[in-house]
């Protein structure tokens, strides 16, 4: 007794005619009959469902005729609708016969040869094993459908839904309800492997490969399937999918020939086939390629020809919000969600747009929120979603979500520096809040300074972090290991130059002016100065002396600032001094570096030297600290009689120190004994 089947068993006492009909035109369109037209009823003239086509080269149309029967006596329906097919469509080249009931192998060969010696027709039949196991392996919805069975997903039916999906579309998330991308790419890559030669393999696998944007496999799928077809209109959508490929890389790799070429395959296809989908394919890669108004033209123009796709409105969007046309832009957003409102892509765009342009994250979380119910996994595609989100949730105050969404993306994107940037201020405004966060901060904190080289930022938190406990100088080797500039130790030379931590951290405050202002006046030029009148200073204090220079800089910007608010129409004069005095400390501090590289084996050359280097040095100090206070009233905007300091009739006083720091420095250095002066005669 063979086993019990609930299909087979369903299939056999609950399934009339009509219904077993509407299933096997299903089954046959999925199975690859994307032509076939329902016809049945009394007047069918033994034809359930039938396809014409034109064979062109010998100019006649030909039909394949379809049979459906759940009769026992099926062989007898077949010959009766058969002679009745013969007698009233001549034309009919082919016989597709499903039935309910067991057919041998050795009755369907017998029957084939029949049909093709006598009738001239060639005989496919269908049986109920066949019906089967589409329906549990490939099928499930339509058991669901029609016989009401409610059967596990399969891999099977997840690769049928790819096969059935759109080349220009996004896969459906109910492809994936049941298994992953990667276990249904591993199915369909074994397909290809055993039948290398079937085009349909390489399609599907193309289209998973897209889905998980390994790029570079789906192209190698696409160029085999484009190998193995020989149906015109599919290599045509083949084609249309190798332009997107080359598009979706040329995007991500940033690659102009990647994208000129996919954009020369879209225009190809739009002078043949004038679709909705060719003008929007063309519009996608004349954005990346910077000819934005051409872009524009073509989002439009595909838009008349389809007022409602969604995704041309969504990607217009995107295409004009860096324009400043942020109403029209959010405007876009919000017609691709009237017609599709669950277009994550759509919610993303306007939840980032409502952040970055109207500073409105309360209506911009619910739609970040709703973007990961409908799709959990959709930091695949958009890497930072979580970043946008969580900068949203810390803007809103909610601090522990905003930490818990910057935590989840680093998992996803370890090392990333955005996300570490947006910890670093979510966990600065946690502390500040709540000092029960103060230790996870610390340790965070203290990770940057051994991980990002120059965190100039995180630096800053740490010696405030420090100083609120009580132990600043503690920060000192997260510091040297931050900065390190061999042969020196920051920590040291700080203290030689009485820099006080206060006062660097006012300076890493300022990290970002400092940068700018030090493009324009790099020290180089100090050491070219100094090499054009005589001397050969060594390189190996630029690095120790950039930091450094970094704590005046901070100081003398804050006290303009303070100046400006305190008195508008006053001068810097006292804030320009006391920049030149640490100036003067710090260069100083660098003692004979600034005047050789080697000590000179003379001492008359060593006084020479020294003597030389101290004139030029004055002038050194003075540049730097004119050069910080010059650039530094133009970026406050400051009234230009804010500059008036260099008539002040101290400067060498001011200089004063800075030399006979020098002067100790390299006589100790040296060790340089006091000349011996000549008998007088």
């Amino acid at each position: 007794m063979s086993e019990f089947n609930q299909t087979l068993w369903t299939l056999d006492s609950r399934v009339d005619s009509r219904t077993f009909e509407e299933l096997c035109v299903d089954l046959l369109y999925r199975e690859g009959y994307r032509h076939i037209v329902p016809i049945g009823g009394q007047n069918d003239r033994g034809r359930d469902a039938e396809i014409r086509y034109w064979k062109r080269s010998e100019h006649r149309e030909l039909v394949t005729v379809f049979q459906f029967s759940l009769e026992e006596r099926w062989e007898s329906k077949l010959k009766n609708d058969t002679e009745k097919i013969k007698r009233l469509t001549p034309t009919a080249d082919e016989i597709v016969f499903v039935t309910s009931r067991k057919v041998t192998g050795a009755k369907r060969d017998k029957l084939a040869a029949v049909f093709r010696s006598e009738l001239k027709l060639r005989l496919t039949i269908y049986d109920r094993d066949w019906i089967r196991i589409r329906l549990e392996e490939s099928h499930p919805d339509l058991a669901s459908k029609y016989l009401g069975l409610e059967s596990p997903q399969t891999v099977c039916h997840s690769a049928r839904l790819v096969e059935l999906s759109d080349f220009d579309g996004e896969l459906s998330p109910d492809v994936f309800q049941t298994t992953s991308a990667e276990m249904m790419r591993a199915s369909i890559l074994e397909s290809t492997r055993k039948e290398p030669t079937i085009a349909k393999n390489w399609r599907q696998l193309a289209k998973i490969e897209s889905h998980l944007r390994n790029w570079d496999a789906a192209l190698y799928a696409v160029a085999q399937a484009i190998k193995h077809s020989d149906d015109l209109t599919e290599i045509t959508n083949l084609k249309l999918h190798r332009g997107a490929l080359l598009a979706e890389k040329g995007i991500a790799k940033n690659s102009r020939p990647l994208l000129v070429e996919a954009l020369e395959i879209f225009v190809e296809i739009e002078s043949k086939l004038e679709r909705s989908v060719d003008n929007y394919n063309i519009a996608n890669v004349l954005g990346s390629l910077g000819r934005s108004e051409e872009a524009e033209m073509r989002y439009r123009r595909c838009l008349a020809i389809q007022p409602d796709y969604s995704r041309a409105w969504k990607n217009l969007g995107s295409l004009i919000l860096p324009a400043g046309r942020t109403d029209e832009a959010i405007g876009c957003f919000d017609k691709a969600l009237s017609l599709n409102p669950a277009m994550v892509e759509a919610l993303l765009s306007k939840a980032t747009a409502l952040v970055m342009f109207r500073d409105d994250s309360k209506a911009a979380v619910p739609l970040f929120e709703q973007a990961y119910r409908l799709d959990p996994d959709l930091d695949r595609k958009w890497t930072y979603t979580r970043y946008w989100f969580s900068y949203a949730l810390l803007s809103e105050e909610q601090y522990e979500r905003a930490l818990q969404e910057v935590d989840r993306g680093l998992l996803l994107q370890s090392g990333d520096l955005h996300y570490l940037n947006q910890k670093a201020a979510v966990l600065s405004e946690m502390r500040a809040r709540n000092g029960a966060f103060q230790s996870e901060a610390l340790k965070f904190f203290q990770f940057r300074a051994h991980a990002l080289r120059e965190d100039f930022p995180g630096l800053d938190e740490l010696i405030q972090i420090y100083s609120e406990q009580g132990r600043p100088n503690d920060v000192w080797p997260f510091i040297n290991a931050n900065l390190p500039c061999d042969p020196f130790e920051l920590e040291k030379v700080a203290l030689e130059a009485q820099i006080s931590l206060s006062a660097l951290q006012q300076g890493f405050r300022n990290c970002g002016p400092y940068r700018t202002f030090r493009d324009s006046s790099p020290l180089r030029n100090h050491l070219e100065h100094l090499r054009n009148h005589g001397l050969r200073p060594s390189t190996t204090l630029t690095e120790a002396l950039g930091y450094l220079l970094m704590a005046p800089f901070g100081e003398l910007h804050e006290a303009l600032r303070e100046a400006r608010e305190s008195d508008p129409q006053g001068a810097g004069q006292p804030a320009f001094e006391r920049c030149l005095v640490t100036v003067g400390r710090i260069i100083a501090g660098f003692g004979p570096l600034w005047l050789c590289s080697e000590r000179p084996s003379s001492q008359k050359e060593q006084v020479d030297v020294l003597s030389l280097g101290m004139a030029l040095l004055r002038d050194i100090v003075v540049t730097e600290a004119a050069r910080q206070y010059g650039y530094l009233v133009g970026h406050l905007k400051l009234p230009q009689e804010w500059t008036e300091h260099r008539g002040a009739q101290n400067l060498n006083t001011l200089c004063a120190d800075a030399m006979v720091r020098l002067f100790e420095r390299v006589a100790i250095e040296w060790d340089l004994a006091p000349l011996e002066r000549p008998e007088p005669s």
